[in-house]
């Protein structure tokens, strides 16, 4: 049986690129934390589909692990943007506790933030 992976794909379109357009969800979205990471969101009316952008400074640690991090950061996004409710712009920033982290912990941070910011759809 041959699956799509259309639904799992991460386009450079749904890259935030542009530093106005971090400072901007910074300034007027909203915020939650967990264990591994910060998450700043707020929904996205002008396009039909959800943009990430990943932050991980020096204070994460070298160019590896920052590296590692945002890997991380994306693949966890990927996996879980189709069980979104609708489009949204979200940041995340790694936090200290993400090195050493493993895959299925960087993605059960990330539902659970996804779900405490209620964006989820019902069932999922």
């Amino acid at each position: 049986m041959v699956v799509s992976r259309e639904g799992f794909r991460f386009r450079s379109s749904q890259h935030l690129r542009y530093s106005w357009e971090f400072a901007s969800l910074k300034a007027s979205g909203q915020r939650a934390f967990s264990r591994t990471m910060i998450m700043n969101w707020r929904p996205s009316s002008d396009r039909p589909f959800s943009r990430l952008g990943v932050i991980a400074s020096k204070r994460v640690g070298g160019s590896v692990v920052r590296s590692r991090s945002r890997r991380l950061m994306r693949e966890a996004f990927r996996c879980l943007q189709g069980q979104l409710a609708s489009p949204l712009d979200i940041v995340l920033v790694a936090r200290q506790r993400m090195v050493g982290a493993s895959q299925q912990t960087v993605v059960e941070d990330l539902r659970r933030l996804l779900r405490r910011a209620r964006v989820f759809e019902a069932g999922r």
